[in-house]
């Protein structure tokens, strides 16, 4: 249980993850993760245009107007820092 208490944030839980066979694929990856204790959230989608978009429209909306020097990453959690 190495990784007790620690959140492993797993991108394409479905799908290969790049090409290395050694690692196999999402899910296999989740498993073992799992296996040594960690909370796994798998995220199994990629983002599209309109992911943007709408973060785009929400900074120039007058719901942000309290929002200055922020930055506001759109990439579904990857630049999260886990353990």
């Amino acid at each position: 249980m190495r990784l007790k208490d620690k959140i492993a944030l797993i991108f394409g839980a479905g799908q290969a993850l790049g090409e290395t066979p050694a690692i196999g694929n999402g899910r296999a990856v989740s498993l073992l993760f799992a296996r040594e204790g960690a909370k796994v959230v798998c995220v199994d989608r990629r983002a599209d245009a309109w992911d943007v978009t709408y973060a785009a429209l929400f900074m120039a909306s007058d719901e942000a107007k309290f929002i200055t020097g922020a930055a506001l990453p759109v990439d579904g959690g990857r630049s999260c820092l886990v353990g």
